[in-house]
Formats: structure tokens, C-alpha cells, sequence
């Protein structure tokens, strides 16, 4: 994981999806149990992201984006949608990764929709220890540090978007045992598709 980490920092969205399966994959497990195995993941990604922030701090933009609290919030919760559109469906994409200000609220209210609603499922996923959480997490935990709702510095680049279908993956295949196995072409389609 440290390893990973050093070469691409998109690696430190792993703890996140490390502790969903530590918490979803046994039942009767305690948490203290689970946040014990997870503890040196987590140390090490607060580590590394604390020194990140100082050698990369003067190097590339933070604070808000447009000078206020509601342009960043809506800046950012546009990205959001952008992003998860992106990560789902992955067409149109350009070379160009950077995002366009949002001409009105509409991608924002949609960002806005996404987090509250994964917020809801992943916190019922949590109370219930559903297996699917694992893949939910896995997904957040590449897509939020892009779109930069607490504005920290941060490359924004397609990598979160790859990794997120690791997440999706996991839910449509999770989804798919559920299917009979007369049905079983359906996931494979969502897959293909």
C-alpha cells in the first residue's frame, strides 16, 4: 500500500474501502476488532497526505474557487456530478480533464442529490454491514477526492474516475448473484456495457 501510495497517490483511497470489507465481510466481528486491522492503513495515508500538503502546498491552487464559500460549494458539487457521470459512463471524455464553471445550479443540485443520497446508503449500508458497502466505498472513496469539496490541493485527474470502476464493478457483480443463472446475461451486458 505504501508503495502504491508513492507512486500514485490515488492509492490512498484504499483504507476507506479496506475498512468497508473489514465491517461488511464479518457480522459478528466488533469494530474494535476491525478498526485494529485497518489502524496502520489509515496511519500511513494521514501520514503521507500531511506531507504531500507540505511540499505541495505553494505548488498548486487551493483555497476557494471563485473567492466564496457557495461558488466553491457549487463548483464543486458540479464536479461531482461530472465525475460520477464520467465514472458510470465513461463516453465523451476529452483530453482535457479540467472542468468548465458550471453555467447554473443544475449540475450542482445534482451533486448535491448524489452525496446526499450515497451519505444515506452508505450510513444504512453501515448499520445493516450489507457486502455491498465494500463496493459503494470503494467507488466514494475515488470520486470524492476529486471534486474537491474541501478544498485542499489537489491534482484532479482521470485516475480517480479508472479506479471507481472497481467499485461499480463490484456492485453490479454483487447485484448479478442475486440473478438467476437463466439471467445471467444481463450482467454481463451491464459489464459490457
Amino acid at each position: 500500500f505504501a508503495v502504491a501510495a508513492l507512486f500514485k497517490e490515488s492509492a490512498l483511497a484504499l483504507p476507506l474501502a479496506l475498512a468497508a470489507w473489514e465491517w461488511a465481510a464479518s457480522p459478528r466481528r466488533p469494530l474494535k476488532e476491525a478498526a485494529h486491522s485497518t489502524a496502520p492503513y489509515f496511519v500511513f495515508a494521514a501520514s503521507f497526505a500531511a506531507l504531500r500538503s507540505v511540499v505541495l502546498g505553494g505548488t498548486t491552487d487551493s483555497g476557494l474557487y471563485g473567492g466564496t464559500l457557495i461558488s466553491h460549494a457549487g463548483f464543486a458539487l458540479s464536479g461531482l456530478a461530472v465525475h460520477a457521470r464520467s465514472a458510470a459512463w465513461p463516453y465523451g471524455q476529452r483530453l482535457c480533464y479540467t472542468l468548465t464553471d458550471p453555467a447554473g445550479w443544475d449540475l450542482a443540485v445534482a451533486g448535491a442529490v448524489l452525496l446526499a443520497a450515497g451519505a444515506a446508503v452508505f450510513i444504512h449500508g453501515l448499520g445493516e454491514r450489507r457486502p455491498w458497502l465494500t463496493g459503494l466505498a470503494w467507488a466514494a472513496a475515488f470520486l470524492l477526492p476529486v471534486s474537491n469539496l474541501i478544498p485542499v490541493s489537489t491534482l484532479a485527474a482521470d485516475r480517480y474516475l479508472y479506479a471507481s470502476f472497481a467499485g461499480f464493478a463490484w456492485l453490479v457483480a454483487l447485484a448479478a448473484a442475486r440473478l438467476s443463472a437463466r439471467r445471467a446475461w444481463i450482467a454481463a451486458a451491464v459489464l459490457g456495457l
